[in-house]
């Protein structure tokens, strides 16, 4: 479940690639069933509400699905355009002579690079020679960024567009080359201040060690130079996924879910958990659910008008 949710692409380079189709995919969709669930209400308005009116349904619940889609389709709109971008420039890439020409003209056209998001891992990462530790995100077509690790402090840098879903898939790669588990304790993205009193807590266990010149007091994994050539390696898979990922937004939430043992309206006992990040494949994903459910719902309706007392 943590996997579904947080992290869907962290497994493997096919696995990344893969979420980024999906997540393509279902921004277009729910932006599309959005727009359709206002168009729909506007149009039929005057027998939604006839029929709430006289079936004793609140007839505000019609003003909270408009306002829903609207809503839905408001924040999907950006991810439905890098979409239809992503689709054209994959026809472009598959009928040009040079992909990679292709590909350099679509990373041209990004916008201007800056930091990106970062994480606080629950362990200190760091290089065996002393070395800094950083991974460049290239291949032939370009530069795509960076990882840069601080200590327990990983960030995307240089970047057009950052993916939190980068980190994790990363951290995954360290944790299976080395065989430490890692966890991810804070998203900078998410709680940007509990993140930096974290790691101001790591800083100052790194900076007593150095004082008092004894070994770490603060959990660490140390990485040769075998290990970060794998790494890199694994990195260097995912890079054309990055290029089609900065298309679409990054948006972040945490997650909360809960089952009610007792149901409504006497639910004041139920089970619950929270996750840290959820992926936006997760949210997105369930969003487009609810809102394709309730549209079918709208258009039976339209099609077949349940009969009310008059």
């Amino acid at each position: 479940m943590k996997r579904l949710i947080t992290e869907p692409g962290a497994d493997s380079a096919e696995d990344y690639a893969r979420r980024v189709q999906i997540l393509a995919a279902t921004y277009a969709v729910l932006f599309c069933a959005s727009v359709a669930g206002v168009v729909v209400l506007a149009i039929y308005g005057k027998l939604f509400v006839t029929l709430a009116q006289r079936s004793n349904v609140e007839t505000l619940t019609i003003l909270f699905l408009l306002v829903l889609y609207a809503y839905l389709a408001t924040i999907s709109a950006s991810g439905a355009l890098g979409a239809a971008r992503l689709g054209f420039y994959a026809l472009r890439r598959r009928s040009a002579r040079e992909p990679v020409a292709e590909r350099r003209r679509q990373l041209g056209k990004l916008d201007a690079r800056a930091d990106g998001p970062w994480a606080a891992l629950a362990k200190v990462l760091d290089r065996t020679d002393g070395a800094p530790l950083r991974f460049d995100l290239s291949d032939e077509a370009g530069y795509y960024g960076a990882l840069e690790i601080d200590g327990a402090r990983v960030r995307h840098i240089e970047t057009a567009s950052g993916s939190a879903d980068l980190i994790a898939y990363f951290v995954r790669q360290i944790e299976e080359v080395t065989g430490e588990e890692i966890p991810i304790v804070v998203w900078g993205q998410l709680d940007d201040d509990e993140g930096e009193k974290f790691l101001a807590q790591v800083g100052f266990a790194r900076a007593l060690q150095r004082q008092l010149g004894a070994p770490p007091l603060w959990p660490c994994v140390m990485l040769t130079a075998e290990h970060c050539e794998e790494v890199a390696r694994r990195l260097a898979k995912i890079t054309p996924a990055l290029l089609d990922e900065a298309l679409l937004p990054d948006w972040e939430y945490q997650a909360e879910h809960k089952l009610p043992v007792i149901p409504e309206p006497l639910g004041f006992v139920s089970l619950g958990r929270s996750a840290k990040r959820a992926d936006p494949v997760a949210t997105m994903g369930f969003a487009t659910l609810m809102v394709l459910l309730t549209l079918a719902v709208i258009v039976l309706f339209v099609l077949d008008k349940p009969w009310v007392p008059g």
